[in-house]
């Protein structure tokens, strides 16, 4: 997923949740354990954020060009994930508004960065099977009637092995509020949609992830669409893929969409594959290796590379960890 795409969406995240952790902070009480349950649905941050082994400040070296690029777009999946779930672990600190035998609800709040609009968040559980949940962060006008809310985020959970272990998906939208004009920054009006859906049952974790944006905030016909998937087995050995986009051929200026995968080890070591999907050299494939310090160890490139670059084709392809 393109690092700037997500840093967009962590800014247009971070200004509505921003009004919502301000009215949080006016309060806090008890909360009972059923409450729990509901709280539950959610996912926390920590479950789904993508843990590949930090490269160390001691480190020596150069660090491999597609162990750096894992690197990169997971600490913006995982910013993301921050201004979203971060927030959403705010809410579930505090107790509901309403409670009902089958919903909770906190809110309605003032939006404090936008104070002619307000918002609640809203979780129910379906009266046929306990286990199944729908949660739903929504805002209104305060001139708005007591049933007009429009959705900013939808979420859905089955609890099959107990707090936070089960199927869910959430997505967050903006076209509903950019119909209602709801005042955003530029780079807000970019965001279409994301759509995150997940497997904590056991290891592995796995995450899917579709983010769509509007080249032109403007023209809301168009959109990019950009994919990321992640999983994790409970030794720490990972995977992750995802799309980079970048000028491979410096003979020409045109720009390469490269599809990364990429694997590791507990230890950090690993093995990643980049392929053009669109540009000069559609399918071709790089095949580069790292230790445990990111420092390359074997690379294979089939397009020309500047000769000062650090990831000059060559090194060992025995070095190369094993993947199941």
């Amino acid at each position: 997923m393109n690092p700037s795409r997500q840093s967009r969406l962590g800014l247009h995240a971070r200004y509505l949740f921003l009004g919502i952790a301000l009215a949080l902070a006016a309060g806090c009480g008890n909360y009972s354990n059923e409450d729990l349950e509901f709280m539950n649905a959610m996912p926390a941050r920590e479950d789904l954020s993508a843990a590949m082994p930090l490269r160390s400040a001691l480190t020596q070296g150069m660090e491999a060009e597609l162990a750096k690029a894992t690197h990169d777009v997971s600490k913006s999946f995982n910013a993301m994930l921050f201004q979203i779930l971060g927030s959403v672990d705010l809410i579930r600190s505090f107790p509901p508004s309403e409670r009902a035998p089958n919903s909770r609800i906190w809110g309605p709040f003032p939006q404090a960065k936008v104070p002619s609009w307000r918002w609640r968040f809203k979780v129910t559980r379906d009266r046929n099977d306990p286990t199944t949940f729908a949660y739903h962060l929504q805002l209104q006008r305060n001139t708005d009637g007591p049933e007009t809310w429009f959705s900013f985020l939808d979420g859905g959970f089955t609890s099959t092995q107990g707090a936070r272990r089960g199927i869910g998906n959430f997505t967050m939208h903006t076209d509903e509020l950019r119909a209602q004009s709801y005042p955003d920054d530029v780079e807000g009006r970019k965001i279409r949609s994301l759509q995150v859906d997940y497997d904590t049952r056991d290891f592995p974790i796995s995450l899917h992830a579709v983010l769509e944006t509007y080249p032109d905030p403007e023209d809301t016909s168009a959109w990019v669409t950009t994919t990321f998937d992640y999983g994790v087995a409970a030794n720490g050995q990972g995977a992750m893929e995802f799309e980079i986009m970048g000028n491979l051929d410096l003979t020409t200026a045109a720009l390469e969409t490269l599809r990364v995968t990429s694997q590791w080890m507990p230890s950090g070591d690993g093995r990643a594959e980049a392929t053009i999907t669109l540009g000069d050299g559609v399918g071709l494939t790089e095949v580069q290796c790292w230790n445990r310090d990111f420092n390359p160890t074997f690379t294979s490139k089939p397009w020309p590379v500047s000769l000062d670059s650090p990831d000059l084709p060559g090194g060992d392809a025995a070095l190369c960890p094993q993947f199941p």
